[in-house]
């Protein structure tokens, strides 16, 4: 179902795709002029007039996963305006992705396009944003920072209080120490990718360090026990998730005893 919205003053466009009739939900802002993150190209029908009404003069993506990038290629041949997308991701989206089938089915493909690198600061007409990183979800992942609103783009950074799977490579170790940094900001409000707007953005991110620090304080006692990581996943996160079936294990409890 899709929605469109205004808080503050920021527009956004709520989606939602399904993968086996999983609803799949994405958000996506537009502030005076700035695009943060593209939406997924399954969602083209619904994203693209958005984005056509917002006068979207520059994009900022928060990292490369098909459902934050897969429309960068429309927008640059079709807006003509800049995309910018951390350097070390540059090589990675300048092919089109080969992904996994469930993800093709839930977002679609995400064709190549050629990025510029972020800059430190997004100065448009009446804000200023701040590219901060945020590793964890992936290496290079980041988040838009305007201090005088206390507005934070979090991305993927921030998908809820509580976890169960991450997704491979995630490291929810590194989540915590970003976590640490961005809660010292005094962010009012979180503008997420899948959650939508939350009001009161910094007690939610201190209660997602509380779960997470508790979960590896868990981790840690069970591993010096002598438990490998099937087996600590197995006494922490016993029930079998779907979503580990559909990926193929590509998102699993596993990779979230690891990452911490």
């Amino acid at each position: 179902m899709m929605k469109t919205g205004l808080y503050e003053d920021v527009h956004y466009l709520r989606t939602e795709s399904r993968l086996l009739g999983i609803p799949l939900t994405f958000y996506v802002y537009a502030v005076d002029g700035l695009l943060v993150d593209t939406g997924p190209a399954s969602q083209r029908e619904d994203i693209i007039p958005f984005l056509e009404r917002s006068a979207i003069r520059e994009v900022a993506l928060t990292h490369a996963h098909e459902d934050h990038c897969g429309l960068a290629a429309w927008i640059q041949q079709n807006l003509d305006v800049p995309v910018y997308l951390h350097e070390a991701l540059h090589a990675e989206v300048g092919t089109d992705a080969r992904l996994p089938l469930y993800r093709k089915l839930a977002w679609d493909s995400r064709k190549a396009f050629t990025p510029r690198p972020l800059p430190e600061v997004f100065r448009t007409p009446k804000y200023r944003f701040e590219i901060l990183p945020a590793p964890g979800h992936t290496p290079d992942h980041v988040v838009l920072w305007e201090k005088e609103r206390g507005w934070l783009f979090t991305g993927d950074f921030f998908l809820g209080v509580s976890q169960v799977v991450a997704f491979r490579g995630e490291e929810s170790g590194r989540s915590i120490d970003s976590l640490k940094r961005l809660i010292a900001l005094g962010a009012d409000t979180l503008f997420t990718a899948h959650a939508g707007v939350l009001t009161e953005g910094t007690r939610h991110l201190t209660r997602r360090l509380e779960f997470l620090e508790e979960l590896r304080g868990k981790v840690h006692e069970l591993r010096a026990e002598g438990l490998s990581d099937r087996a600590i996943a197995r006494r922490l996160l016993p029930r079998r998730k779907l979503i580990t079936l559909i990926s193929v294990g590509e998102w699993s409890t596993r990779h979230l005893v690891r990452g911490l």
